[in-house]
């Protein structure tokens, strides 16, 4: 076995040196294919398995399997695993809209050669993402393709949700069957492909907008799905949709998004599950942020349809989260951090908090589950605790009390209280208990 390994290991070596370079804009799955069709190799599984130390590596084409192997023979072209799930991958888009724990797990579902069975956010690394993601190739942009570098290649722009016709030619994408070839390195060209449905020029024009706005939600740092909400909730109140921000009508905005999202053709959003859930993207601007990529694409792209300027919702999304109560950035601002640490730092109980802040106990909660700020609460909390029990033990002892038996009689919870945090201070205000002279009750 260890001959296999070293075998395996010398001929990756020496074949990834004729590695080619990725083409911008394309696909990690595009530049293995390429590599495969260039070492005239006759089984995919070879490819996987030098490349990325998996033998069914071809059959996924959208998260792959195996990034390590392939970052660490090839450290030049991919220096690292989070770098290429962002610049090749879906991940562009994806990551963007998850914390950073899972981030950190998804990354890490891309190491090895074979995806872990457990659940990530929007299905990642998933037999179903694979499926909800269709290979999808514009016949222009392969024909330029082969004219400039000489073979066609697939779009990272072209694979992303909701894109549904090339931006560059404004034309529909043709999309590779998904049965033809499961376990292949595919290139677009000479493939059986799914007729693509006729499309009006009004539908054509919304399905533009829909891409131009999917793509202009990748990026490489994470959203802030706050200043995006309220962004979107400023903008509906601009519009007339709602009233207020703070008071939505679903009811209404739902209306309004289906006179907007039916002009999309929805025959054609329906192979994604996204859009099976069409009511669900006015859940967006609800108080649970974890919601998939292409709702928030949808509901920006239908105000843009109805006029709102496209700038602020993306000046939103790239504005940087904050470490304590992510989102808020003025610091006069009654939840912002600082003010929170003003308000905690007395140590005062939850109810008298709300109150002097004229903020519910429920905000005031929603303040307590950041950390650093919970820190501070126990903090003043343990530091007022610690003051009444001084004063109540220098009170018990101005009356008259010297032994250590009369103050706990006394002050029973101060003294008890001292001795379990801080039993240096009874030493230091009593005379020391004599527990070398006490007869042992056992002898």
């Amino acid at each position: 076995m260890t001959i296999q390994n070293d075998q395996l290991e010398e001929a990756r070596q020496t074949l990834c040196r004729h590695f080619p370079d990725p083409v911008p804009g394309e696909t990690i799955f595009s530049v293995c294919a390429r590599f495969h069709r260039l070492s005239a190799m006759k089984r995919a599984t070879l490819t996987g398995i030098l490349l990325l130390d998996s033998a069914r590596a071809a059959s996924k084409r959208c998260v792959p399997a195996g990034l390590g192997t392939l970052t660490k023979a090839l450290p030049d072209i991919f220096p690292s695993v989070s770098g290429t799930l962002q610049e090749y991958t879906h991940g562009s888009l994806y990551l963007r809209f998850m914390t950073r724990d899972q981030q950190a797990r998804c990354t890490a579902a891309c190491l090895f050669p074979a995806h872990r069975r457990e659940r990530l956010p929007f299905d990642w690394a998933s037999a179903r993402f694979e499926a909800q993601h269709p290979l999808r190739f514009c016949t222009t942009c392969s024909t330029m393709d082969k004219q400039h570098h000489g073979f066609a290649f697939w779009h990272l722009e072209h694979q992303l949700p909701g894109v549904l016709v090339c931006a560059a030619h404004a034309q529909p994408l043709q999309t590779n069957e998904p049965q033809v070839s499961r376990n292949a390195w595919l290139l677009p060209g000479g493939l059986r492909t799914t007729a693509s449905m006729p499309i009006s020029s009004t539908q054509l024009a919304h399905l533009m907008c829909l891409a131009d706005t999917v793509q202009r939600l990748c990026g490489p740092s994470r959203a802030n799905l706050v200043a995006l909400r309220s962004c979107l909730c400023l903008q509906l109140e601009q519009a007339g949709v709602v009233r207020a921000c703070r008071a939505l009508n679903e009811e209404k905005l739902r209306r309004w998004l289906s006179t907007h999202i039916s002009s999309f053709g929805g025959s054609i959003l329906e192979q994604f599950d996204a859009w099976a859930w069409a009511d669900a993207v006015a859940g967006v601007l609800g108080k649970r942020l974890a919601h998939h990529p292409l709702r928030w694409a949808l509901l920006i792209a239908c105000l843009r349809l109805e006029g709102a300027s496209p700038e602020p919702p993306f000046l939103a999304l790239d504005e940087a989260c904050q470490r304590s109560l992510p989102g808020i950035r003025e610091p006069e601002h009654p939840t912002s951090p600082q003010m929170a640490l003003d308000a905690v730092a007395c140590g005062a109980a939850i109810r008298d908090i709300s109150a002097r802040m004229e903020v519910s106990r429920a905000v005031v909660q929603r303040w307590l589950s950041d950390p650093a700020v919970n820190e501070a609460w126990h903090l003043a909390r343990r530091r007022n605790l610690r003051g009444k029990h001084e004063a109540s033990i220098i009170a018990v002892l101005s009356n008259g009390a010297s032994t250590r038996q009369a103050l706990k009689t006394r002050s029973s919870a101060a003294y008890q209280w001292f001795q379990r945090n801080e039993p240096a201070f009874l030493d230091g205000v009593l005379p020391p208990s004599l527990s070398h002279q006490q007869i042992p009750l056992w002898s």
